[in-house]
């Protein structure tokens, strides 16, 4: 195929440029959406054109740009068609209506033989039939973002939307760049235009979002949601077109967009002299102790852990204080570093020197001894024991130590157990009354003989006589005897007691159990022959008056208060605090 172009195809194609810009003017300054508006006004005013020489001039270039992109496919390798038995010179055969020789209709001459046209095929004995060369797989023979036409023994490439022909095949078109070269407008106003594969795309600048209607662009007010300022410590935020500012406060610096917090203690190390740390804090810093230290951080002064509690210290170790820490030892019979102590298994090491037994204890180690030995002073050596050396060794009454031994034996009145170690108490009053001449009542060692009244134990505590004279066991009486003139004798009680119903015996006299509480203004305790009087719980006795009570004040009123109640003071004008102070 050959095309009559009378100009070079790269001057033809730039005066075609130029031509397209002047037409696509109006497009690109209406461009509105997403779509690649500016390509469609190109179409469309190309379309729409009617200066016959503009159409010639861009079929022209098109139809050179096909050519080449034709003339660079493979070649398609043609058959040679079947010889004839004619006498024919190669394959050609004899022409109907003549005896002469030649190629069959569609075919070519080629030397003595026919094969078919650039573009065509064989396809039976003596049909050539078109190849698509724009079939299979792949970009094709046009190359990348091409669309190819099949023709009759040939094809025809052209670009795709977006792209324009070049010697290189199809570019892509910058509509961007077209845009600002012209000075068109490729997007609303305020959008960034964006170069893509075939296409471009507008979109808002950091600092602004699309509006509502879709209309071009609108600033984002940052202050409305941004925390870089830190508008809670007081720092104002100022919005800006497509950014914002920050206004701030002492104690921040302002580091474009945002307020960051100043760093006294680096930028000022001499803040906090002595034992005072620096503690840098968002807009401001404050001084601390160091550890082991205690105050304010201005004034600091050694903690005593130890005393505090405050320390780390193994509940079986000592802790020390030292100036500004402390210091942690296990106590004797752990091992650790003080801060975890463990117990040291004495025994395992020789017994623990024990001569007998070793026992490990928490902390420490005891040794004992077998059966008949004791320890010695030392605590590791055993001695035999005398059984008897302790009070009563192990009888309950009177131990006698014998040679390798001992025995027991029991106080009057008792009879040594069958265990031969505790004695037993013996009823003496199972065996003839004890000797007693009416009633016998046992005790522990012992027995007591009892007579009925009016009679009383006579001087052998056995028998019982008729009491005559106040010799005879005081007469009976409790308290006291006294005779009377007729001869006989009566009793009587000393004072706070009040003689019995046998005339005999006193009974204590409850003298808080009147009306008169034993006259004690609070409360009255009755006692064997006397009473004492005592105070509810906040008062105590009047030393002044036994009987009295006064209410008790802790702390005491002073600055002349009055204790008016417990712990109630009745305070002069100007001391309100507790105790008058």
């Amino acid at each position: 195929m050959t095309f009559q172009v009378m100009m070079h195809p790269w001057t033809l194609l730039s005066a075609v440029l130029l031509l397209l810009l002047l037409l696509v003017t109006e497009g690109l300054s209406n461009h509105e959406g997403n779509d690649n508006e500016v390509l469609k006004q190109i179409e469309t005013n190309l379309n729409r054109s009617q200066n016959p020489e503009i159409e010639n001039a861009i079929r022209n270039i098109t139809e050179v740009m096909q050519s080449d992109t034709a003339t660079t496919s493979p070649m398609i390798k043609t058959s040679r068609l079947s010889p004839t038995v004619t006498g024919c010179p190669g394959n050609q055969v004899t022409q109907e209506g003549s005896t002469g020789c030649g190629c069959p209709p569609g075919t070519v001459q080629n030397g003595d033989n026919c094969t078919c046209p650039l573009g065509f095929a064989l396809q039976g004995a003596d049909e050539c039939k078109d190849v698509n060369e724009c079939e299979g797989e792949g970009p094709g023979p046009c190359g990348l973002h091409t669309s190819c036409t099949n023709t009759p023994g040939s094809y025809s490439c052209s670009c795709l939307r977006g792209y324009l022909m070049s010697s290189a095949g199809c570019q892509d078109i910058d509509e961007c760049a077209l845009a600002a070269v012209t000075g068109l407008q490729g997007c609303q106003k305020g959008s960034e235009c964006k170069n893509t594969l075939g296409s471009f795309t507008c979109s808002c600048p950091v600092g602004y979002v699309s509006a509502l209607n879709g209309q071009g662009c609108v600033d984002v007010d940052e202050c409305s949601f941004e925390e870089q300022c830190h508008r809670e410590l007081g720092n104002v935020c100022v919005n800006t077109p497509g950014s914002f500012l920050c206004q701030c406060q002492p104690g921040f610096r302002t580091e474009a967009p945002a307020c960051v917090d100043v760093d006294e203690c680096m930028e000022s190390p001499g803040l906090c002299d002595g034992q005072g740390v620096c503690e840098n804090t968002l807009g401001s810093y404050k001084c601390i102790c160091q550890p082991g230290y205690q105050g304010n951080g201005t004034h600091c002064e050694d903690e005593n852990e130890c005393a505090s509690g405050s320390h780390r210290c193994d509940t079986n170790a000592r802790c020390g204080n030292i100036i500004g820490s402390y210091f942690c030892q296990c106590y004797q019979g752990f091992n650790g570093d003080g801060h975890a102590c463990f117990d040291v298994d004495e025994c395992l090491r020789n017994n623990g020197y024990c001569e007998h037994n070793c026992t490990n204890e928490l902390g420490a180690y005891s040794c004992q001894c077998a059966a008949g030995y004791q320890l010695d002073q030392g605590g590791h050596n055993c001695t035999d024991v005398d059984e008897c050396s302790a009070p009563n060794g192990t009888c309950e009454h009177i131990c006698i130590n014998t040679m390798g031994s001992f025995q027991c034996s029991c106080k009057p009145g008792y009879q040594l157990h069958i265990d031969g170690h505790t004695c037993v108490d013996i009823d003496e009053c199972k065996l003839q009354n004890g000797g007693c001449s009416h009633t016998c009542s046992n005790s522990p060692g012992g027995f007591t003989c009892h007579c009925p009244r009016p009679l009383l134990l006579d001087t052998d505590n056995l028998t019982c006589s008729n009491a005559t004279s106040c010799k005879l066991r005081n007469g009976g009486c409790d308290h006291v005897c006294s005779l009377r003139a007729e001869g006989d004798f009566q009793c009587s009680c000393r004072a706070a007691w009040k003689l019995g119903d046998d005339l005999k015996s006193c009974v204590d006299v409850n003298e808080c159990g009147d009306f008169t509480n034993g006259g004690c203004e609070q409360l009255c305790v009755n006692l064997p022959g006397g009473f004492n009087c005592t105070c509810r719980e906040g008062y105590e006795v009047r030393t002044d008056d036994p009987t009295r009570c006064r209410p008790v004040c802790d702390p005491p009123c002073q600055n002349y208060g009055v204790c008016v109640g417990p712990n109630s003071c009745d305070c002069p004008p100007g001391y309100p605090g507790v105790g008058c102070s």
